[in-house]
């Protein structure tokens, strides 16, 4: 079976906070929140039978999942699946419009990462689809990689408001060591488990 689910909400929020973080543009800001706008399909009756298994708006994605959420063992039915390659081609537009952004706006090394966190992103939920994973396990690793995600940008935005360069050169260091993990698990996505140590990302494959 080809897998061609592109895309998932929590992508596009971290591209945003990425983007609001390092863009000083206004109108960098208003696409990222016409964008933003445009990818809630929350209320999409198309997939109402994916409510609750993954986030199908930034906001859904912006909150932390509740245990039930991380604690659901199921795997996608075959109704299921085919809702998960639907919205795959409803969403596609929302994750090259956030990459288009990237990179019209940002460094290459941000764009590129963004890049790699978003192939890794798709793999998780190639796994998802496949039925290697459980919606639980798929939300708890995506969830796990975003936080250490934040941590970057969050560190990176802080030595940009102080001019500190030594800060900078750090963080842009961070960045890139966590392009090349994305990378590395991109290469043989058969992800169990990621972990952040400070700022070393570690991801165990069966």
């Amino acid at each position: 079976m080809v897998i061609g689910y592109d895309f998932d909400m929590n992508f596009l929020r971290y591209t945003l906070l990425v983007l609001v973080a390092v863009i000083p543009s206004a109108c960098a800001s208003i696409e990222i929140h016409q964008l933003a706008a445009k990818c809630d399909f929350s209320g999409d009756p198309r997939f109402s039978i994916l409510q609750g298994k993954i986030p199908l708006s930034p906001k859904e994605a912006s909150a932390s999942p509740t245990l039930a959420e991380i604690s659901n063992e199921s795997k996608p039915t075959p109704e299921e699946r085919s809702a998960l390659l639907q919205f795959d081609s409803a969403s596609e537009p929302c994750r090259n419009g956030a990459i288009d952004i990237a990179d019209r706006y940002t460094s290459p090394e941000i764009a590129g990462a963004l890049r790699e966190y978003g192939l890794t992103q798709l793999n998780i939920y190639r796994l998802l689809v496949q039925g290697d994973l459980s919606y639980g396990k798929a939300w708890e690793t995506k969830y796990g990689l975003m936080a250490h995600w934040q941590q970057i940008v969050g560190q990176y935005d802080r030595a940009r408001q102080i001019s500190d360069a030594a800060a900078q050169q750090a963080a842009a260091a961070q960045i890139s060591a966590a392009a090349q993990a994305f990378s590395a698990f991109n290469q043989h996505p058969t992800v169990t488990n990621c972990t952040a140590l400070g700022p070393n990302l570690s991801c165990v494959s069966r």
